[in-house]
């Protein structure tokens, strides 16, 4: 039995008849027996295969929440494919976003635009949330949190404050 493709950019066949896709296109896949003393050849078997182009799967997590302030880093535009190509966010890095919650969008291409489409947008949310400062004010005689106590006579002021960030 001897296999064929007319079009390897398309399929190619090994000598067992395993098809290989390696693009999009059409190909004729052939089959044929030539016979032998024993027996006669057979007709030729001819399937056509069509293959389209892929969409990559672009994966992105929701990221973190950021604090107001906070410039967008590759810790929040870090969308992935399997296929190479440029990634365009939108925002773009370094963009510092007001407080509240942000959509950010990304916009890939594939290099390689004879085998795959070009996948829609993916969006995620982002929250840029304030800094909290928790302040603690306790007199000399209190039990704060986080604070430690000096030794009799060692302190002046008898108002310590603490501020967390």
């Amino acid at each position: 039995m001897a296999y064929s493709s007319d079009s390897e950019g398309v399929a190619v066949v090994d000598a067992s008849g395993t098809v290989t896709i390696t693009g999009p296109g059409t190909a004729h896949i052939r089959a044929d027996q030539a016979g032998d003393a024993a027996w006669n050849p057979a007709p030729q078997a001819s399937q056509t295969l069509t293959v389209g182009k892929a969409t990559p799967l672009i994966t992105w997590a929701t990221p973190a929440d950021i604090l107001v302030g906070t410039a967008l880093s590759d810790m929040q535009l870090n969308a992935t494919t399997t296929v190479p190509g440029p990634f365009e966010y939108t925002p773009a890095i370094d963009t510092v976003l007001p407080l509240g919650t942000a959509t950010l969008s990304v916009q890939f291409v594939p290099d390689a635009t004879a085998m795959y489409n070009t996948p829609e947008p993916q969006t995620v949310s982002l929250n840029v949330v304030e800094r909290i400062q928790n302040i603690f004010d306790c007199t000399f005689n209190d039990n704060c949190p986080g604070i430690v106590h000096p030794g009799p006579g060692q302190l002046n002021n008898t108002h310590i404050s603490r501020q967390d960030h």
